[in-house]
């Protein structure tokens, strides 16, 4: 993709300082229990390690004085950081099975962003459903890239070629299935967090094709702007 992190998260921790008068927002793909928000959470983590070292502190004493923002695509999340509605956001970027995330490629594009730093994240894509009878299951949803990683695992537990219905955000799914936008012939591919918080039922547990699935999500800011042209 030709993006190179700057590993610059102090510069962004400093001036946050220097304003503390309102919390640090970080956007992410997806919503609350998607697996961007994982990565929000661990970036969050790393952010308050340094905001602490500044102030001579523990990493707790900064936990309020950051906001996590669900904006569902790359696009939103790299339009808010571009425009200075958010301080910093989180996509992901490539997948160990799946390859480049093509969604955060396009969104790139034109954009006025700086790369700060980067974070593989283990990740473990669960089945979920309204139901515990696989027979009566006939469609999977998801995020386009789950579904790309669990193709084989699809297959063999229905042994059909079962239609998939793309949906944006993996947690979006879970919560799409209980509110009944989804028909509860609906499995669902999401995060453990996601298909518990939504009341679904496990049918299948950590279904990656490959044992390893791990992603690497970036973090951006508009400071030191860099425009992307990939």
């Amino acid at each position: 993709m030709g993006i190179k992190a700057s590993s610059n998260i102090e510069a962004v921790c400093k001036l946050h300082e220097n304003n503390k008068n309102r919390p640090l927002k970080i956007g992410y793909q997806g919503e609350l229990y998607s697996n961007s928000h994982a990565a929000a959470s661990k970036f969050t983590a790393r952010i308050q390690n340094k905001m602490s070292e500044f102030n001579n502190c523990t990493p707790h004493c900064h936990s309020s004085n950051i906001e996590l923002v669900p904006l569902v695509t790359s696009k939103n999340v790299m339009k808010a950081v571009a425009s200075g509605d958010i301080d910093l956001g989180v996509c992901a970027v490539v997948n160990s099975k799946g390859g480049i995330v093509q969604e955060t490629v396009n969104a790139l594009q034109g954009h006025n962003v700086n790369a700060l730093s980067t974070m593989t994240v283990p990740l473990r894509h669960h089945l979920f459903a309204k139901t515990l009878d696989r027979s009566k299951i006939h469609l999977i949803a998801s995020h386009p890239q789950a579904l790309k990683q669990c193709q084989r695992s699809l297959r063999s537990l229905f042994d059909k070629s079962i239609p998939v219905r793309p949906v944006k955000d993996t947690a979006i799914a879970a919560r799409y299935l209980k509110e009944g936008t989804l028909d509860d012939d609906t499995a669902v591919l999401c995060t453990e967090e996601a298909g518990k918080y939504y009341g679904l039922k496990l049918l299948a547990k950590n279904i990656s094709d490959a044992t390893n699935n791990q992603t690497t999500f970036m973090l951006f800011s508009n400071h030191n702007k860099q425009s992307f042209d990939v």
